[in-house]
């Protein structure tokens, strides 16, 4: 009798502990921005992501310009805890850890989507060309918020 409670008691926990999501699993949509701005003037867009997973997951990200074309596109393994950044052009401000080299860009929107939802982002348009940029944040539109949060 009391193998059979050990085994359901096994069982009880292997169903309640969390399903952890990897670079395999489809991704989804967690955040869509506007604004995304380009030139060859001194202006870029950054965008910073965390994955505060226990796993490493897939990150994708695509800029469109204003008439919905897609200039880039960029899918990279985040290790977990870890912090990319992904730019629009070089600047001097960030250590990109991804150029994705749109061109010009004007009223420009942003989708990111990961294989789980445990990702934070930031999306910043900045002056490339200076060390001590103006910065403006981006208003992101959360998709598949994290369960038990309100965002």
């Amino acid at each position: 009798m009391r193998a059979a409670i050990a085994i359901l008691a096994v069982a009880a926990l292997a169903f309640a502990l969390p399903a952890y999501a990897g670079v395999s699993d489809p991704p989804i949509i967690i955040y869509r921005a506007s604004g995304v701005l380009d030139t060859d003037q001194g202006e870029a867009t950054a965008v910073l992501c965390t994955n505060f997973s226990a796993v490493t997951e897939r990150l994708t990200v695509v800029v469109r310009n204003q008439t919905s074309t897609v200039v880039a596109t960029v899918n990279l393994n985040v290790a977990q805890f870890n912090t990319v950044i992904l730019a629009t052009r070089d600047t001097l401000f960030f250590n990109e850890t991804i150029n994705m080299l749109t061109g010009v860009v004007h009223a420009g929107t942003v989708g990111i989507a990961a294989t789980s939802v445990n990702f934070t982002c930031t999306v910043i348009l900045l002056q490339h060309s200076t060390s001590v940029p103006i910065i403006a944040p981006l208003h992101l539109t959360r998709f598949n918020p994290i369960p038990g949060t309100e965002e």
